[in-house]
């Protein structure tokens, strides 16, 4: 029979259906009792309009259409199936897909910003039954890693707690972790591990009973790491180690290498002593001394001994007591030379006027007035420098100004 048109100019009713085996359906809308029953694939949906690329349609089983655009909301009541190599694509730029290439599951991030994973309360992953976990997250709590369903690792407000052995190459941690047991990598049970990750192989004693006498243990020698605290000791000697008999023990074990006088006779005179020098550790008390002579470090204690300079001079520690007698030039008194109650004169020995100078980080009174600085000595005129605190002066005399 040859192909034929059908057509109803003013509208058809079939009571138990029609079935399309060719060909392209063309409506301005379908109509009809939209229930699961009947529209396995439009359950819900009463009126259809503008569905393009449909080359196929049987309502109440399966529609296979080659491309479908909706600008609503599709509900899907039933399975949404995708075969090996279909791939869900979200985001205008294809940035997030979804699809299986019948080996793996992939869910591809290739898009601006962050992939997140939200959840609330707790995100777990498991198997596929559910029944093996691999990772807890839990919300505002611990973070927990599993193997083969036992609980290895989880994260605390103070650190990490790590249940079983731990093997790491390197492991910084600012919080306290806790761990059943910590596994040097190459370590062996014969040793020990360090603080800094290093081991001691060093063989040690588990047990030890001491049974020998203090007889056999002192003949083993005489150094100790560790002093013996008695009361009284009573030897027939006492050694010294590395000491020798011209040494004498001193009381806190060293040793005094001194040579003592075994007996002495005094047979010297007052006059023999006193030539052997004039120097004593110790001042001798007497009453009158009468002496031809009294001298000190510097000479006769009843001279000013005289430094005598015909150009500029500088004032040094040797000329405490004496006099600087000057002809030309002047005299400058720098700082770190004298100490307290140091004394120095100063002759103008020309008929021209001799600049006494205030050195640097020196002060130099004027005796009498609060004046500091340089001074002038007239010709013939004497002045003394008194040094009074550690580079503090005061000078007077006649001719000075």
């Amino acid at each position: 029979m040859a192909n034929q048109n059908f057509r109803v100019k003013n509208g058809l009713e079939v009571g138990t259906g029609v079935t399309i085996s060719g060909g392209i359906v063309t409506a301005t809308t379908f109509s009809g009792n939209a229930t699961s029953s009947n529209y396995a694939t439009t359950a819900g949906i009463t009126t259809y309009s503008s569905i393009s690329g449909i080359s196929t349609s049987v309502i109440g089983g399966i529609g296979n259409i080659s491309q479908l655009q909706v600008s609503g909301v599709s509900t899907f009541q039933s399975s949404v199936f995708l075969g090996d190599g279909d791939v869900l694509y979200f985001g205008d730029g294809e940035d997030l897909l979804i699809w299986h290439n019948s080996n793996d599951s992939i869910i591809r991030d290739s898009g601006t910003g962050d992939l997140l994973i939200e959840g609330g309360n707790r995100i777990k992953l498991t198997n596929p039954t559910g029944i093996e976990t691999y990772a807890v997250f839990n919300q505002d709590g611990a973070v927990e890693l599993w193997f083969d369903n036992s609980k290895k690792l989880e994260t605390t407000g103070a650190g990490v707690t790590v249940t079983g052995t731990t093997f790491t190459n390197q492991l910084n941690v600012s919080g306290v972790s806790t761990a059943s047991s910590f596994v040097k990598s190459g370590g062996t049970s014969s040793q020990f591990l360090k603080a800094d990750g290093s081991v001691d192989s060093s063989t040690y004693l588990t047990t030890y009973t001491e049974t020998d006498t203090l007889n056999s243990v002192t003949n083993r020698g005489n150094n100790t790491s560790n002093g013996i605290s008695v009361g009284i000791v009573t030897a027939s000697s006492f050694v010294k180690s590395g000491g020798t008999s011209s040494q004498f023990l001193k009381a806190d074990g060293s040793v005094d290498s001194s040579t003592y006088l075994t007996s002495y006779t005094e047979t010297d005179t007052l006059n023999s002593v006193t030539n052997r020098g004039n120097s004593t550790s110790n001042g001798i008390s007497v009453g009158i001394v009468t002496a031809t002579t009294v001298n000190d470090s510097i000479g006769n204690v009843r001279d000013v001994p005289q430094n005598a300079q015909i150009s500029a001079y500088i004032l040094a520690a040797s000329d405490v007591g004496k006099h600087i007698s000057i002809t030309t030039g002047g005299v400058t008194v720098n700082s770190g030379i004298f100490s307290a109650g140091d004394t120095v004169s100063i002759y103008n020995n020309s008929g021209s006027n001799q600049t006494i100078t205030q050195g640097v980080s020196v002060t130099m009174y004027l005796v009498g007035t609060a004046t500091t600085g340089n001074r002038t000595l007239a010709q013939r005129g004497v002045a003394t420098i008194l040094c009074v605190a550690s580079d503090t002066f005061v000078i007077m005399g006649g001719g000075l100004t």
